[in-house]
């Protein structure tokens, strides 16, 4: 299931954003979700630890993960 996101921009950054994705024929939710996932992928693949917070109904935990 796809939930929208609403993200604030800077013009500029969008501007990038637009010319790629125009470059690459793809939408601008097309090349952000890839660059969110190849950069989530580093994250995780990095060595670093990577913080990850679930969402129960009626409290937040957090655990940290390391790869």
């Amino acid at each position: 299931m796809k939930k929208k996101v609403l993200v604030g921009l800077p013009n500029r950054l969008l501007e990038q954003i637009d010319l790629l994705s125009e470059c690459r024929s793809q939408t601008r939710s097309e090349l952000i979700r890839e660059a969110l996932r190849a950069h989530l992928e580093r994250a995780m693949t990095s060595g670093a630890p990577v913080t990850v917070w679930h969402l129960p109904a009626t409290q937040i935990e957090q655990e940290v993960v390391a790869p």
